[in-house]
């Protein structure tokens, strides 16, 4: 796949990381605050999104039924996610559920020799976050600190790959597929900004349209810029850092 598409449901799940994204948005604005639990929250949607994303999708390809199968388990963890945000232990075990599946997908991968090393150690990362989830659901009073813990592990997944496979038993991503990847979790971020912000005209009082008018254009300029800095920077495939040397 040189030209990185992403696949049908590829986008599916960016739409469920959409829903995400809206459901974390609206906790905010109703506790008018941002504190640490929606910032795990928030961590955890993104890297198990990441994880079929840019772990999977970007270096592997499976279009048997049995895949489709574990594919179906691993969205509808994602969704039971979604659904229980404000839910402790619902949300961890919906997150052991995607995890487990995401496990279930890279089966049949460690059956190539030349996958089996960093499949190992794909397995060995995601069953660790697993077990936090789990202390998580068992004692929802440790849940910040098991989310923490996950948060750091799947940050930290890129250098471990990187360190820890030597030569070419790190599987390279396809460059310009993971491009469009990120750029496609840029572009749900902002998106969701952009309906934040024109939403809120319906809660605005007619003497104060004025107002909301300077602040959409500033939201939507902020937008704009964000946009030219991410995308506007991005190298070609010869230059990109999936290219370089792992640690210069």
């Amino acid at each position: 796949n040189d030209e990185g598409a992403a696949r049908y449901w590829e986008l599916f799940i960016d739409l469920l990381l959409v829903a995400a994204a809206s459901a974390l948005a609206d906790l905010v604005m109703i506790h008018d605050r941002l504190t640490l639990d929606y910032v795990l929250l928030y961590s955890a949607f993104v890297n198990s999104w990441l994880m079929y994303a840019h772990h999977y999708a970007a270096r592997f390809q499976e279009n048997s039924l049995a895949h489709s199968a574990v594919l179906y388990v691993y969205v509808l963890g994602m969704a039971i996610s979604i659904v229980n945000v404000e839910e402790p232990r619902y949300f961890s075990l919906a997150l052991i559920l995607q995890r487990s599946a995401f496990i279930c997908m890279l089966v049949p991968i460690f059956c190539l020799e030349r996958a089996r090393p960093m499949v190992s150690l794909l397995c060995a990362w995601v069953t660790t976050t697993i077990v936090c989830f789990g202390i998580a659901a068992a004692f929802p009073s440790w849940s910040l600190w098991a989310w923490g813990a996950v948060a750091v592990i799947d940050y930290s997944a890129e250098f471990t790959l990187a360190a820890a496979l030597p030569g070419n038993k790190l599987i390279p991503v396809n460059i310009e597929h993971s491009k469009d990847r990120l750029g496609t979790l840029v572009l749900i971020m902002l998106g969701e900004t952009c309906i934040s912000v024109t939403i809120a005209y319906r809660e605005t009082h007619v003497d104060k349209k004025g107002c909301y008018y300077a602040m959409l254009m500033l939201a939507f300029l902020l937008i704009f810029l964000e946009c030219l800095a991410y995308f506007n920077v991005q190298p070609p495939k010869a230059h990109h850092a999936f290219r370089r040397s792992r640690f210069f």
